[in-house]
């Protein structure tokens, strides 16, 4: 017979809730849609700390580092085809939980456009491979890879991601 039927209770209630959590996503991470232009949403997970967006960037991958993870890059083969920051004349950064979804080549209010400087991004090309993402050290969940095939997205698999 148990004589504390409040500690089986309790060992219970916090042995759920501990999954519970454990289940939980505690970063931020990136989805596009599989249309031409890709439409990126940063979804923020639910015990993530960060909030604050600062850049979005999509690069061609370099087919050298194509078979390797973010971190084993070499960075400086890969060309930045289009980079959008914060508009240092805003106030405050944007809110990545009020940060809208960003469409490939438009810039949302309170962006400014880095790269190219002075015109629209470049369409992909079929084939090539490209990488969106936010800061890496901010939020490393929040990477995609993907090609182009017949006017749809198609995603890439990154090693160890």
């Amino acid at each position: 017979m148990n004589r504390c039927p409040h500690k089986t209770v309790l060992v219970c209630t916090l042995l759920v809730i501990g999954s519970a959590m454990a289940s939980c996503k505690t970063s931020t991470s990136l989805k596009m849609t599989d249309t031409y232009p890709p439409t990126f949403t940063f979804h923020r997970g639910l015990f993530t700390e960060v909030n604050s967006f600062p850049l979005f960037i999509v690069e061609e991958i370099h087919p050298d580092n194509l078979s390797v993870g973010f971190l084993q890059q070499r960075y400086a083969k890969n060309k930045t085809v289009w980079k959008i920051v914060p508009d240092p004349k805003v106030p405050h950064a944007p809110e990545l939980d009020k940060l809208p979804p960003i469409t490939y080549g438009t810039i949302p209010n309170g962006f400014i456009q880095e790269t190219p400087s002075t015109s629209t991004p470049p369409p992909f090309e079929p084939g090539k491979v490209y990488e969106a993402r936010g800061a890496y050290v901010l939020m490393p969940d929040a990477i995609v890879r993907f090609k182009v095939e017949a006017d749809k997205i198609t995603p890439v698999v990154i090693p160890g991601q």
